[in-house]
């Protein structure tokens, strides 16, 4: 599996990027579709669910919840200052450092976990925002984005409720490995 995306990646390197889909760009649709197509987003929104599994009851869902806050808020404040080649230099590094963390399955300290994951988040939203340049993202647009985000955020903690340890490395240890394969395509 982990070759497969790594090999994915190197061939596709256009999936780490974010595209705008649907018929209307900036769009609910638009904002639906790019958490399953932007490479980064997916990872890194399954890799927080998975994260998120270590902590126990509604904890788990703090994580993901700062994740989407900070991803919203950057987005909806437009283009950041960060050359765009940078932001996705360090969108892929994320990706990287949340499959590690989803590997260890080590729950975080609390305050650590919501700051590491608004971080990424606000990372997230900023390349949304530099993106969005040119069109005003939309209400529909973050509501799409939110939604989509959210359900992969759901299914990483599901998949991490039920699979063993063994697994839950394996597969954090691949969605690392997709990281590095994404900032060695750019």
């Amino acid at each position: 599996m982990a070759r497969l995306i790594a090999l994915l990646m190197l061939v596709l390197p256009s999936l780490s990027l974010a595209h705008e889909m649907g018929e209307e760009p900036g769009g609910l649709v638009s904002g639906l579709l790019h958490p399953l197509v932007g490479m980064d987003h997916l990872l890194a929104a399954l890799a927080i669910g998975l994260w998120a599994g270590s902590l126990a009851g509604r904890k788990a869902w703090i994580l993901p919840l700062a994740f989407s806050l900070a991803t919203l808020t950057s987005a909806a404040l437009g283009p950041g200052i960060a050359p765009f080649a940078v932001a996705e230099m360090a969108l892929a590094m994320s990706v990287l450092v949340l499959g590690l963390m989803a590997a260890v399955q080590s729950p975080p300290r609390l305050a650590a976990g919501i700051l590491m994951a608004a971080s990424v988040g606000l990372l997230h939203g900023h390349a949304h925002g530099t993106e969005g340049m040119g069109l005003s993202l939309q209400a529909g647009y973050l509501a799409g984005l939110a939604t989509s985000t959210w359900g992969l955020h759901a299914v990483g903690l599901l998949v991490a409720r039920r699979i063993p340890l063994m697994g839950m490395r394996l597969l954090g240890g691949s969605i690392a490995l997709a990281g590095a394969s994404l900032a060695l395509a750019l």
